[in-house]
């Protein structure tokens, strides 16, 4: 199921994206430009993706669906659990 509640994905910082990313075994590769490359591997699988460090980036929600996408295909959870984890994550992190 995929959640297009771009309110929220708004509200998503790319920092919370990057934190998820490395609790669940994705590998930062590069950044260029105030873009990050990540890297999974699942069996005999890799899947990528970019992440914009920028929150002002014009397509940045777009970005961010394309994140929850791939997210889903490659660690094979619910959109919904990804997002609940990074905000459950979120406020443990936060003051």
């Amino acid at each position: 199921m995929n959640i297009y509640n771009y309110e929220k994905l708004e509200c998503i910082s790319p920092a919370q994206i990057e934190n998820y990313l490395n609790e669940h075994g994705w590998r930062k590769k590069i950044v260029v430009e105030e873009v990050s490359v990540w890297i999974y591997k699942r069996q005999d699988r890799i899947f990528g993706l970019f992440l914009p460090l920028n929150i002002n980036f014009v397509d940045y929600r777009n970005r961010v669906v394309e994140i929850l996408d791939i997210l889903q295909k490659a660690e094979k959870r619910s959109q919904e659990e990804i997002l609940k984890f990074i905000e459950i994550q979120s406020n443990i992190v936060s003051p």
